[in-house]
């Protein structure tokens, strides 16, 4: 895919809007905005988004706000807040939120359903940095990822960090850590959701999707549910790059692999991807 400048992203964002609010127009749509629910799509960032964006989208009775992906670091922005509160019914809104503790208990007290997608964070830092570096110029850690003489030296980075610029691994998922215990929120797998055109499995992509509908109170048919997995998949949305599972295994080094174990101690086990710390690139 060729890099983004902003201009390239108004007109993306303004052109996704456009199709989505008339997607919006469709009868199940505008039954949806009477008795659907508002949805909160969070995810860590580069786990799926455009994914599980597709999935809501394709569910009867819901459609997408024509808002910007939230994005607040340290606190719940007013702006996020005005947000959360202006959306309608059978609506959902994108975001990379961390589960600060004003975050969670608006969404509590408004009554907003969450969905929390994560992926494998090896696989995450892959996404990351070739994201930066060969599609989002306008990136604020784009200048710095793209200085860095090669792609180990990028992945390397974005595994341990760059102050004011780049999270550590350690930190970003410590920071998105309260969603995945929050009693109000499905915690989704990008893995299950991606189905056997990314790797995965259709038992549970198909599992997955009526777990969404589900978790949104939304009843969906068989034939329903198996519509939206085949269109789940995408590569045409703005930030798709490779969209499979397990790529960190062609890019990881030995040396990468000790500086994740670092940083991460026990992440792997805890989000299911590991048994045991006794894992390399073989």
């Amino acid at each position: 895919m060729a890099k983004q400048t902003k201009l390239d992203r108004v007109l993306i964002f303004s052109q996704k809007v456009i199709r989505t609010q008339l997607m919006g127009l469709n009868p199940s749509a505008l039954k949806g905005r009477f008795t659907g629910p508002r949805v909160l799509a969070n995810s860590i960032p580069k786990a799926g988004t455009n994914m599980m964006e597709r999935a809501l989208t394709f569910i009867p009775g819901m459609r997408m706000a024509p808002f910007r992906t939230l994005l607040d670091w340290d606190e719940c922005s007013s702006s996020t807040a005005r947000r959360l509160k202006r959306l309608h019914n059978g609506q959902f809104i994108n975001a990379h939120l961390p589960a600060h503790q004003d975050i969670l208990d608006l969404v509590d007290n408004l009554g907003v359903k969450t969905l929390f997608l994560i992926r494998d964070p090896r696989d995450v830092v892959i996404s990351n940095y070739k994201y930066v570096n060969e599609i989002d110029t306008t990136h604020y850690s784009h200048k710095f990822i793209a200085s860095l003489p090669n792609d180990n030296a990028r992945l390397t980075a974005v595994i341990i960090g760059k102050d004011g610029l780049i999270a550590s691994v350690a930190e970003l998922w410590q920071r998105f850590d309260g969603w995945l215990t929050d009693p109000n929120t499905l915690v989704i797998k990008f893995e299950d959701l991606i189905g056997n055109q990314g790797g995965g499995e259709q038992g549970d992509q198909l599992a997955t999707i009526q777990a969404i509908a589900s978790h949104l109170d939304i009843k969906l048919s068989p034939s329903e549910i198996e519509y939206i997995a085949r269109n789940v998949y995408s590569t045409k949305a703005s930030t798709f790059r490779k969209g499979i599972i397990g790529s960190w295994k062609d890019v990881f080094t030995n040396e990468h692999v000790e500086l994740f174990k670092a940083q991460t101690d026990d992440l792997l086990i805890k989000l299911g991807y590991e048994s045991s710390a006794d894992w390399d690139v073989k």
